[in-house]
Order: structure tokens, then sequence, then C-alpha cells
């Protein structure tokens, strides 16, 4: 008996074995609906696929359905489903639970749903949904909880909601949703608590808020946040304090101050602020401290102060505060003591002085004043001795004097004043004993060359 028992089980387990295997270590590849068909019957058994799978029509519209791939519930290479026009499901994947590699949806132009992909809670690398025009949620995802690469949602412009992905709480690298027409907000992403890479959220026109980034407390990489015309408020980025890479914030042009960012305290990189029309002010940096590369502030029209920068120490690269033509003035950076780089004044034509920079000690690189029409005077230039770099005074036709260098021993490349229409006499530069490389002063009284 025990005998009959034991063979019965061993049949049990063979039988079970040839309905569950490891198969196509070197990948398939579908382009016809024929070939999906007749998987089961070619390849009886085989479950766990260990290669690729492509799904790609060798000729429009022959690829309609999934179905005869119901067998495979995991494939350890990438999977591949593009350019199938008349696939308008993914139904046939229901039992799949894990790819290895990545996966990757691109232009299935007639795909409405992922319905089918109930199952998939794994992806090892990159997950691309791609110019899927039809497609307006992403309910099917329900069971993904993590992917190993990459998020990228691009061009897939009848999207309105993330929805399906509720469950996601970690991404390996970065997160990218870019191209979207009618998707307004993030909010499925609700329990996403980890990205490995970048957040880059770009030309989404309909997208008006950034809430359901909550759980958020860290970006490795950069955040780029770049032509959002709709959006409105950087709510859901509150809870993030540090930033790996750059912060970029541009061409958001309803966006009238960067509140959500207030818990923001150090970025490892650049800063740029550029081009955001509506921008009045840069309340939300309260609390940024340190910028290890470079703050670039540019061509933002209604910014009127920046004020919300008093936090901030140090900058490691540049300070670029150019082209914005409604600022007065500088104060809000009068805890400012050191640019790693250099310091550029460009083209704000309503600064009259530059006030609010008293504490500024060190200036690694160049000071390049240039183009500030209403640029009376240099004071407020701190109290530093030494600029690592050149000095460039230009084309401040209002400039009458340059008050704010008294302190100013050393200089370690040029000198260069020229085209400063008011500009009488060098009087700030009285201390100065040292020029690294030329000296040009050019549309000046030849009087006033005595203060050197």
């Amino acid at each position: 008996m025990k005998k009959i028992i034991f063979f019965t089980l061993l049949l049990i387990s063979i039988s079970s074995l040839s309905y569950s295997q490891s198969c196509l270590p070197g990948g398939i590849t579908f382009s016809t609906q024929q070939q999906i068909d007749d998987f089961a019957t070619d390849y009886p058994g085989c479950t766990e696929i260990e290669g690729d799978v492509k799904i790609k029509e060798s000729s429009s519209g022959n690829i309609t359905n999934l179905f005869g791939l119901s067998q495979v519930t995991s494939i350890g290479g990438h999977l591949e489903i593009y350019y199938n026009r008349a696939l308008a499901s993914l139904s046939g994947l229901d039992n799949l639970i894990s790819i290895g590699g990545s996966f990757n949806i691109d232009g299935d132009l007639a795909l409405t749903s992922l319905s089918g992909l109930d199952n998939l809670t794994f992806i090892g690398e990159d997950f691309e949904i791609k110019f899927n025009w039809h497609l307006t949620n992403l309910a099917g995802l329900n069971k993904l909880t993590s992917i190993g690469g990459s998020l990228i949602i691009d061009g897939v412009t009848a999207l309105t909601s993330l929805s399906g992905l509720e469950n996601l709480t970690s991404i390996g690298e970065s997160l990218k949703i870019s191209n979207t027409t009618t998707l307004s907000r993030l909010s499925s992403l609700d329990n996403l608590i980890s990205i490995g890479g970048s957040l880059e959220i770009e030309s989404n026109s309909a997208l008006t808020s950034l809430s359901g980034l909550e759980k958020l407390s860290y970006i490795e990489g950069n955040i780029d946040i770049e032509y959002n015309e709709a959006l409105t408020s950087l709510s859901g980025l509150n809870n993030i304090t540090s930033v790996g890479g750059n912060l970029k914030i541009m061409n958001a042009n309803s966006l009238t101050s960067l509140s959500g960012l207030n818990n923001l305290t150090s970025i490892e990189r650049d800063c740029d602020i550029e081009i955001n029309d509506a921008l009045t002010s840069l309340s939300g940096l309260d609390n940024l401290t340190s910028i290890g590369g470079g703050l670039h502030i540019l061509l933002n029209n209604a910014l009127i102060s920046l004020s919300d920068l008093e936090s901030l120490t140090s900058i490691g690269g540049y300070l670029s505060i150019s082209y914005n033509n409604n600022l007065t003035s500088l104060s809000g950076l009068e805890n400012l003591t050191s640019i790693g780089e250099g310091l550029q004044i460009i083209s704000d034509t309503a600064i009259t002085s530059l006030s609010g920079l008293e504490d500024l000690t060190s200036i690694g690189g160049n000071l390049e004043i240039l183009s500030n029409s209403a640029l009376t005077s240099l004071s407020g230039l701190g109290h530093f001795t030494f600029i690592g770099g050149y000095i460039d005074i230009y084309d401040n036709t209002n400039l009458k004097n340059l008050s704010g260098l008294e302190n100013l021993t050393s200089i370690g490349e040029n000198l260069d004043i020229q085209s400063n229409a008011a500009l009488t006499n060098l009087l700030g530069l009285g201390n100065l004993t040292s020029i690294g490389g030329y000296l040009n002063i050019y549309s000046v009284c030849p009087k006033s060359h005595n203060a050197l």
C-alpha cells in the first residue's frame, strides 16, 4: 500500500513539473496572432520564460489578443509589447506575476486598459508606458508594489488619472511623467515612499497639482518640474527635505509661489528657477540653507522679491540673478556668506542697488554686473577682499560710482569696466593692489582713473 501511495505522489509531482517549468532561455518573439494562439501547444508546460519576450506584429492589425499566453507566470528577461495597432487588451497575461527585466508598452494605439496585468507584482528594471493614445487610466496594475528601475509614462495623451498605482511603494530609479494632455493630478501615487533616482514631471498641460507625492521625503536624483502650464501649486512635495541632484522649476506659468517646498533644507547640485511668468515670490524656499551647485533665477518677469531666501547661507556654484524685470532688490540674501564660483547680476532692469549681499565674504569665481539700467550703486556687495576670477562691470547706464568694492584688494584675472554712461569715477577701488589679468577701462572720465 505504501508503494502505491509513493508512486502516486511521484506521478503527481512529475505531472506538476511538466506543467510548471522554466523554458526559452533565448527568449521568444511573437509577430503574428497565430504564433500566440499556438504557444500552449508548441510549448506545453512553459510557464516561466527565462529570456526576453517581444510582441510586435509583422503586419498592421495582425495581433488582436494575447489569450494564448495565459499559462505564463513569469518572464526572466524583458517584456516588450509595442506597435500592435489592433491590440485593445492585455487579457491573456492574467497569470503573469513577475518580470525580471524591463516592461515596455509602446505605441499600441487601440489599447484602452491594462486589465490583464492584475496579478503582476514586480518589475525588475524599467516600466515604460509610451504613446498609447487611448489609455485613460492604469487600472490592472493594482498588485504592482515595486519597480526596480524607472517608471516612465510618456505621450499617453488620453490619460486622466494614475488609478491602478495605489499599491506602488518603491521605484528603484526615476519617475518620469511627461507629455500628457488630460492628466490633472497624481493622487494615485499616495503610497509611494521611495524614488531612487529623479522625479521628472514635464509637459503635462492639464496638471494643476502634485498632490499624491506626500510620502516622499528624499529624492536621490533631480526634481525636474518643466512646462506644466496649468500647475498652480507644488503641494505634494511638502515632506521633501533634501534633493540629491538638481531642482529645476521652469515654464510653470500659472505658479505664483514655490509653496510646497517648505521643508526643503538642502540641494546637492543646482537650483534653477527659470521662465515662470506668474511667479511673484520664492515663498516655499524659506528653510533652504545650502545649495551645492548654482542658484539660477532667470526670466521670472513677475518676481518682485527674494525675501524667502533668508535662510540660505552658502552656494557652491554660480549665483545668477538675471532678466527678472520687476525685481527691485536683492533683500533676502542677507545671510549668504559664500559663493563657490561666480556672481552674475544681468539685465535686472528694476534693481537700484546690491543691498542684501552685505554678509558675502567669498566669491570663488567671477563677478559680472551687466546691463542693469536702474542700478546706481554697488553698495551692499559685502566684505570680500578677493575675487578668484574676473570682474566685468558693463553697460549699467545709471551706475555713478563703484562704492561697495572698498574691501577688494586683489582680482585673480581681469578687471573690465566698460560702457557705464553715468560712471564718472572709480571711487570704491582705492584698496585694490593686484590684478592677475588685464585692466580695461572704457568710457569713463579719464580724470577718475586716479582712484586706482
